[in-house]
């Protein structure tokens, strides 16, 4: 079955990498690494950030130094307030999302995921801490070209950070009502569409999370 997903999931991709001129692809697969590695880059620091002071408010009030890992982590590992937090915002996401879609593309909303595949995968990847948890909400744009895909990823990333600045300012200025337009902030990319990218580890299929 692997391998047949496999086959089926590679041929879709190079059926995409095929539907334009090898330069036009090209230029498309540059734009979605340049952006991807832009807001990774920005991401690592902060998080560095974010990993070094709670390391010292741990120390300066004797708890456990345990330092936290490079998974962006939510607010609670309370499984009843995950999900209300993510009944509560769910609707508004899919809405926001649906309006970013530009022509060419379409916006298949997802569920939230329910408690109990929350909690199996809590418990295979993430030792039981629920606050590593970070697909509760979900939707998926799907587009019929890499092209689109370039501009469905520009849009997103456009609407959380600019000017290639650390994102956390322009989220903070969001939550304190100083602009209003932008309200998500983009933590980390998955580009599988990057040639080098080792498509073994998803049985063929790419795309970009």
């Amino acid at each position: 079955v692997v391998q047949s997903d496999m086959h089926a999931h590679r041929k879709a991709y190079k059926s995409i990498m095929e539907a334009h001129e090898p330069h036009v692809n090209q230029a498309a697969i540059d734009q979605l690494k340049s952006i991807s590695d832009r807001v990774n880059r920005w991401g690592e620091v902060e998080r560095r950030n974010e990993r070094t002071t709670a390391y010292w408010c741990r120390y300066a009030v004797g708890l456990e130094n345990k330092m936290i890992g490079k998974k962006v982590r939510q607010i609670t590992s309370n499984m009843d307030e995950l999900m209300d937090l993510a009944t509560e915002v769910n609707y508004h996401f899919q809405d926001l999302v649906m309006a970013w879609c530009p022509p060419g593309t379409f916006h298949i909303p997802g569920p939230v995921k329910r408690p109990l595949r929350s909690m199996q995968k809590a418990t295979r990847r993430y030792r039981r801490d629920l606050a590593c948890l970070t697909d509760l909400v979900r939707c998926t744009i799907v587009c019929n070209d890499i092209t689109k895909a370039a501009q469905v990823l520009k849009v997103i990333v456009a609407k959380c950070s600019s000017d290639d600045k650390p994102q956390s300012t322009k989220y903070a200025a969001a939550r304190s009502g100083m602009e209003d337009d932008i309200i998500l902030r983009v933590h980390k990319i998955k580009n599988r569409f990057d040639p080098e990218y080792d498509d073994t580890t998803t049985a063929g299929y790419r795309d970009i999370a």
